[in-house]
């Protein structure tokens, strides 16, 4: 029997970054298994972390909860927000939760959600720092206690396990912290029992929403996972899919052409072929 895939949709690449309504609708005709969008970004830099505050409007992000949330509700899939409010921290994982809430409420809508807390206590750090259990990335300098001390906020990097935990448990709304990007779609894909490799390719391609086509602008995008490879399509038919416009999206913040680095490790991709 062949392996019929394991489908997601990716609203954008940023939540309130905003999507077609109608790539919204024909993406959810594709049966998708999970809706998501990744919440948030380190581009801006560091002052949302430490303000506790995001990027994006309120109201832009809570048009977008708002359609993401009936569309999975109806359907009976996952919705999963990675990096919620914009960095991932406490408050901004609590705003996020409360506008889910709000819209709930105004909708009339009942699923069980869980929220992935990122924030890191700084006397746990102090002390994983004097075990010497803290390394520096690259070329980073040690972690010190000065820098813990000065710190307004501190949050950790999650990758797909505590995702995936509360999907096992039976949540259907999951906002997490800050998390990889690519994290939010290896969870539910690798708990489909399909191999790491291309479920971290998969992520890595759902993470920017339609990124990965041309035209590019803040659209929805569809990755259907297999095995051994990944079927990349804009539900929006404005837009196509294209080995350049994929193979850039795929290179791009990643020096290694034949691997892929993550919080969860390193894999290699399924293949370095790339087919209309």
């Amino acid at each position: 029997m062949s392996n019929p895939g394991f489908t997601m949709l990716s609203t954008s690449g940023i939540l309130g970054y905003g999507f077609a309504e109608e790539s919204l609708r024909i993406g959810m005709s594709r049966n998708p298994q999970v809706i998501g969008c990744d919440g948030g970004s380190t581009d801006p830099g560091p002052h949302y972390l430490g303000a506790g505050t995001s990027f994006c409007s309120r109201l832009s992000v809570k048009r977008d909860l708002r359609l993401m949330l009936q569309a999975a509700v109806a359907a009976r899939i996952p919705c999963i927000i990675g990096t919620s409010g914009g960095a991932g921290g406490e408050p901004h994982l609590q705003d996020t939760a409360v506008l889910v809430r709000e819209i709930a409420r105004e909708e009339g809508l009942s699923f069980p959600m869980a929220l992935i807390h990122a924030e890191q206590e700084k006397a746990l750090l102090s002390r994983r720092v004097d075990q010497g259990r803290v390394r520096a990335l690259a070329k980073l300098p040690p972690l010190d206690h000065a820098t813990i001390n000065r710190a307004t906020r501190i949050v950790g990097m999650m990758g797909p396990e505590p995702i995936a935990r509360a999907l096992d448990q039976g949540a259907q709304v999951v906002l997490a912290g800050r998390s990889s990007d690519p994290a939010q779609w290896v969870a539910p894909a690798m708990r489909a029992g399909l191999p790491p490799a291309p479920c971290w390719y998969a992520g890595k391609m759902l993470e920017c929403g339609a990124e990965p086509t041309t035209p590019k602008e803040p659209d929805c995008l569809l990755v259907t996972v297999f095995p051994d490879h990944l079927v990349c399509e804009p539900p929006n038919p404005i837009r196509r899919c294209t080995p350049l416009s994929v193979a850039n999206s795929r290179c791009t913040r990643t020096p290694a052409r034949s691997t892929m680095s993550s919080r969860a490790g390193c894999s290699t991709p399924p293949t370095c072929g790339l087919r209309r």
